[in-house]
Formats: C-alpha cells, sequence, structure tokens
C-alpha cells in the first residue's frame, strides 16, 4: 500500500485496523485488475502478430481465441455454483414436507 502512496507511519498509527484492512483488500482488487488489464493487452497484441503471420491479417486467431475463452467463462459461472456437502443434504432432505396451504 505504500507503493499507492500511503505513508507507512500514517497506516499503522493514524487509521484504525478496519481501515487498514478495507484499504488493503482495495489495493489487492486494484492490482489484480491491472494485471489483467496488462495480461489481456499481451494476449491481444500477440494473437493479432499471429493472426498476421498465419492467416494474412482475416482476424480468425482472434475470433477463435475470444470464443475459447467465453467458453472457458461459461464453465467456471457453472462451478462457481453454491455446493452443498452430503451432511447438510441428507438433513434437509429428511425434513419433513410442509404441506401447500391454499
Amino acid at each position: 500500500m505504500t507503493s499507492q502512496g500511503y505513508d507507512l507511519e500514517t497506516l499503522i498509527d493514524g487509521y484504525p485496523a478496519t481501515v487498514v484492512r478495507g484499504l488493503l483488500v482495495a489495493s489487492r482488487i486494484l492490482r489484480r485488475r491491472q494485471l489483467t488489464e496488462e495480461t489481456m493487452s499481451m494476449v491481444v497484441a500477440v494473437t493479432g502478430a499471429l493472426d498476421l503471420a498465419f492467416n494474412q491479417g482475416k482476424g480468425k486467431v482472434l475470433e477463435k481465441w475470444m470464443k475459447e475463452m467465453e467458453k472457458e467463462e461459461e464453465m467456471t459461472r457453472q462451478d462457481k455454483k453454491p455446493k452443498i456437502s452430503e451432511r447438510a443434504f441428507s438433513f434437509f432432505t429428511s425434513l419433513p414436507r410442509r404441506k401447500a396451504q391454499g
């Protein structure tokens, strides 16, 4: 966080611990986004060069890569669905069911 302009003494003595923790989380998110942007720019540059070298600049390499990235992103979204443990599942399925009132 000192690399982002914060004074070390102010971080240690000046701010409450919860504020420092929040600033730390925010700086990690910012760094992750910066790294992602740098990586994506390099990927676009490399795929553009490969496209120019192998396909005479028709844009097929970047197109295929984007499709693959979309497929991968969909797979990670499916993996992030909340999962329930076996024990919790058995607990909830053994509860008596309420009849619908109406």
